[in-house]
């Protein structure tokens, strides 16, 4: 009962401050967990309108607005937050995100490169500073990237796949078969790293097991699952 008693209390203090700026940053959040992000721009703009210099709500709705594909309108709200506060990598990391998603890669890189300066053991922004370094053909610095990132957590299926896919681009099979395998541990339902083992294997001549993962890939709707099965598995 005084558990429940504290929590009412702890709801009637929020109550009592429902016109500040955060209580309507906080119920953007609320909706924006539901996947209402629309909805959610009106209380963001409210707490950006009751506080401008509110950094975390300009940091939110620019999250709102790169979920409903506003990237640019993304940009300037992280950019607003990067003036109040250039001390939170959060922002950085969100802005890189939506210049990837603008086709600003050397963008993504400088912000990658300052959301790590700042938090630097943060083993997503390795994850994802290695994506653009592979995409920028720095193939090493992405490995040193993505070994760093398993270093720091080995529990992200992201960062084997990651790996694993470069190791497949050089042609060293069997530690691609490594670091698919580990994807798919953490995550048994994961449709490319199983696609990416079945392809691994067939090269390294395995096409018994080869074909077990292609059909897994196929039965996730891996778009090139299929082509891949009639290529290694026509006699399964």
């Amino acid at each position: 009962m005084r558990t429940n008693l504290f929590y009412s209390l702890f709801l009637f203090i929020l109550a009592s401050c429902s016109n500040s700026s955060d209580a309507f940053l906080n119920k953007g959040k609320e909706m924006m967990q539901k996947g209402a992000f629309k909805e959610a721009l009106p209380y963001l703009n409210t707490a950006i309108n009751k506080n401008t210099d509110n950094a975390q709500a300009f940091n939110v709705r620019g999250v709102a607005h790169y979920n409903l594909q506003n990237f640019s309108e993304a940009i300037l709200d992280f950019n607003r937050a990067i003036e109040i506060n250039a001390f939170n990598y959060q922002p950085y990391y969100n802005r890189a995100l939506a210049k990837t998603s603008l086709g600003n890669t050397e963008g993504a890189l400088e912000d990658y490169n300052k959301a790590i300066e700042i938090k630097a053991d943060t083993h997503d922004l390795y994850i994802n500073r290695g994506q653009i370094f592979y995409e920028l053909k720095q193939t090493d610095k992405a490995l040193e990237d993505f070994n760093k990132a398993i270093s720091m957590y080995a529990k992200d299926k992201n960062a084997f796949y990651n790996r694993g896919n470069i190791y497949f681009q050089q042609q060293n099979f069997d530690l691609a078969v490594k670091d698919f395998q580990e994807a798919i541990k953490l995550d048994p339902k994961f449709a490319k790293a199983h696609y990416g083992l079945g392809l691994a294997q067939a090269y390294l001549g395995k096409n018994e097991e080869a074909c077990l993962h292609l059909l897994k890939a196929q039965q996730a709707d891996y778009p090139d699952a299929k082509a891949a099965l009639e290529k290694y598995c026509k006699k399964n």
